[in-house]
């Protein structure tokens, strides 16, 4: 088992490196057992320190397959790395991957108590445990104890449609509330065809411990917003910790959907800041005073870009010398942030002196 296990870790952590992402694992000794989170950092261009987390843990009970639990929840939030990785956002999505939940919440207990990086505020949670199930059946969902008393609403709507398990529970905190809200507004916007439910769960969910059991927990007890997006685990599917939990029970139409809103809900709370990224060098040709028969073939660079407010303009590549010439740096409202005269010469590099606040800005040459 934990030559599987190791083999499952170095997986996650192959997939989320091909990502383009920086990959660390957070490594700790359970019952003697050297052990690791593994976590990538997809950094915000204007609040890199504002963070939002996508989550599944990686272990399993011994003798399944896990195909539910929690391999379902594993590459939904592999599948999220992958997409997301190709945007731009203003605020940072973090990916992890939880080892030894099955053992009592183990890897984000001290995740959330030991390896949350000075200066990280995390935002918000979104926890995959077992999201693959689904059947429309009659009597296919069945509800914990007292669930009628705390959850009137919920427990009405199940019975309504006559106990069939055919919904994604999406579970906060009260704490928690804005975060369920953004989750139920993306699912219904862009996923419609996906039947949400919602709880939200009084203090930290003591008075319900069934909602408790995945690492969504250790984030609420920390006082951080966090969701537990669901198929309802043993109380729907019938093979929770059996061997029969198999790839071929799940429902891949239903976890794609739950995969779509809960990409949906993170791209929405990051903020988007564009459809992409390239880099690019520009190849131009520049009218020299008096010559203008003449051109110089020079190649501009900006780099690093994106940056954090340190870069170089260089102009290289000139067939002769390039000036001389104004060099001149502007926000997107027309304000002059910078300028500079250039003398002629075959190159130019360039290393502004400014602080500029973060955001985007217009090199002209």
């Amino acid at each position: 088992q934990a030559a599987n296990l190791n083999a499952i870790r170095d997986s996650v952590d192959a997939r989320l490196q091909s990502t383009g992402l920086p990959v660390y694992r957070h490594s700790f000794v359970f019952n003697g057992a050297n052990l690791a989170n593994v976590l990538a950092r997809q950094s915000g261009h204007l609040h890199d320190s504002s963070v939002w987390i996508v989550d599944a843990h990686f272990d399993g009970v011994a003798n399944t397959p896990g195909a539910d639990d929690n391999a379902s929840g594993v590459a939904g939030m592999l599948e999220i790395a992958r997409i997301l990785t190709q945007y731009e956002f203003e605020e940072s999505v973090h990916y992890i991957g939880f080892d030894v939940e099955e053992a009592g919440l183990v890897g984000s207990n001290r995740y959330t108590t030991q390896a949350i990086a000075p200066g990280d505020l995390i935002q918000g949670v979104f926890n995959f445990e077992m999201i693959g199930y689904y059947s429309n059946a009659p009597n296919s969902q069945q509800l914990p104890a007292g669930f009628d008393q705390l959850f009137p609403a919920v427990s009405a709507a199940v019975l309504a449609d006559s106990s069939r398990g055919n919904f994604l529970t999406n579970v906060g905190n009260v704490n928690s509330l804005p975060l369920l809200a953004l989750f139920d507004t993306a699912a219904a916007r862009y996923v419609p065809a996906l039947r949400v439910l919602s709880l939200a769960v009084p203090g930290n969910g003591q008075i319900a411990p069934d909602l408790r059991r995945s690492d969504h927990a250790m984030f609420w007890d920390r006082g951080f917003q966090a969701l537990m997006l669901t198929d309802g685990a043993n109380f729907r599917n019938q093979q929770y910790h059996l061997p029969g939990d198999s790839a071929a029970t799940l429902n891949f139409e239903f976890m794609t959907n739950v995969v779509k809103a809960t990409l949906a809900a993170t791209a929405l709370a990051a903020r988007p800041m564009s459809a992409g990224k390239d880099d690019m060098a520009y190849p131009f040709a520049l009218a020299l005073e008096d010559e203008h028969a003449h051109h110089a073939h020079c190649k501009l660079q900006l780099l690093p870009n994106p940056n954090s407010g340190v870069f170089v303009v260089k102009i290289a590549g000139c067939d002769r010398p390039f000036g001389p010439a104004d060099l001149r740096i502007f926000s997107l409202d027309g304000r002059e942030h910078y300028h500079e005269r250039l003398k002629a010469a075959i190159q130019h590099e360039i290393r502004p002196e400014i602080v500029l606040p973060p955001g985007h800005y217009l090199v002209v040459v």
